[in-house]
């Protein structure tokens, strides 16, 4: 075999390793060929083991030749060089990917296992059961939801009261609590409303202004007047804009409405966030099923300025067409258990001026999370939304004071 021979057969050899480490990995497998977006861990190790031995294989055979026939030239040493270095990008990837694979595994012994099941429909009441347990069987929660025809969860209403809009995330909900134990139920104990929750899981600002523009939202309320508050927390920011961690959240993308600021400065609604840019949603697949990405908490885009324009433009909307349509007033409430610091200060800061150059009153409430969450979980408990429905009741009642006297 002559030289030009030998370097091509080499090169087409390192092109087929190339090719079958980039398609043979835990990242591409989980994208693209797992039904629910997983592996075991038996699975991982089983698929980086033959990484390896493809790769060791192929050096092995390629280092045996006849040392005749390895004359190199200084052109051809280069390119063997670069082989070289390209080979060990991709382990040193590999390494990397395993190493963060073990270190995530340390993290997820305390990660609750979610299941829920949908139950049935009754009298246009639906019901759902949702259990949470620990990877070694330990049962944390044991709940079930009751919604009404128009998805918000059912708490005590009497129909003839004024009126108190709720919109927010899994916080305002009551993820993982009885619906005797969420906030909405609270609210409709402690304060002189009726509490209409407009509230889901990984929902946001967004999702309040999607459903005040629906030309039917206003006869799904009964009365006029009264209260509407957004329940704010810093990561609703990134659900208002495409990253990393929210782009592989199951159906997350077909059910976000997709707003975006035109040249004119208008806001738009167009359609759904999965309507995106698709290379960048590919892209930020691929970087969500990293090993690595995952533990050092890799989220693209870096910054939150856009975000945080974007989503205060869509609340100041929603605050304009709820005034519009119910002559109520519209409040912000930063959610005092919001502990996921997505924002800088600068960026915060940014957000609270222009909260209130748009004159939004944003309120906040100084209060720890210690004995207020639940274990192994994180989203609010029962003794503190019961807590929080009585210093929300106090504080709007004190709004209202003030508003009678002014």
């Amino acid at each position: 075999m002559n030289f030009k021979k030998s370097f091509e057969t080499r090169k087409y050899l390192v092109i087929l390793v190339f090719f079958f480490v980039l398609i043979v990995n835990p990242v591409t497998i989980k994208l693209f060929f797992s039904q629910d977006g997983s592996l075991s861990p038996l699975q991982v190790k089983g698929i980086i083991t033959l990484d390896i031995l493809v790769i060791l294989v192929s050096a092995l055979l390629e280092f045996t030749k006849n040392s005749k026939k390895n004359r190199l030239t200084k052109n051809h040493n280069i390119k063997e060089k670069m082989i070289l270095v390209i080979v060990s990008i991709i382990l040193s990837f590999f390494i990397l990917e395993i190493a963060g694979f073990f270190l995530n595994l340390k993290i997820d012994e305390n990660k609750i296992i979610h299941s829920a099941n949908v139950i049935g429909n009754e009298n246009n009441v639906n019901t759902g059961k949702r259990i949470g347990i620990l990877p070694n069987g330990t049962l944390v929660y044991d709940v079930t939801y009751s919604l009404d025809e128009f998805g918000r969860r059912i708490n005590p209403m009497e129909g003839n009261k004024t009126p108190l809009i709720l919109f927010g995330g899994s916080y305002t909900f009551g993820s993982f609590l009885e619906d005797n134990q969420s906030l909405p139920y609270y609210l409709s104990i402690y304060s002189d409303y009726d509490v209409y929750s407009y509230s889901r899981g990984g929902e946001g600002p967004a999702q309040m202004l999607a459903n005040l523009q629906r030309e039917e939202f206003r006869d799904e309320i009964n009365g006029n007047g009264g209260v509407a508050i957004h329940l704010f927390e810093e990561h609703q920011i990134r659900r208002v804009i495409l990253d990393t961690q929210n782009v592989n959240s199951g159906s997350y993308l077909e059910k976000m409405p997709r707003y975006f600021i035109n040249k004119k400065g208008d806001l738009i609604r167009n359609g759904y966030l999965s309507e995106s840019n698709l290379v960048r949603i590919l892209f930020y697949r691929t970087l969500s099923k990293s090993n690595i990405a995952s533990f050092f908490g890799i989220n693209l885009p870096t910054s939150n300025k856009k975000g945080v324009y974007l989503a205060y433009r869509i609340i100041e909307e929603s605050r304009n067409i709820y005034e519009s349509k119910f002559d109520g007033k519209f409040y912000v409430i930063w959610h005092p258990l919001d502990t996921r610091k997505v924002l800088k200060p600068s960026e915060k800061k940014y957000f609270i001026d222009l909260l209130q150059k748009s004159e939004i009153p944003l309120i906040e409430f100084n209060i720890s999370r210690k004995n207020n969450i639940i274990q192994f979980d994180g989203h609010p408990n029962s003794k503190f939304n019961n807590m929080f429905a009585q210093k929300v009741n106090k504080e709007l009642l004190k709004k209202n004071m003030f508003a009678e006297l002014t």
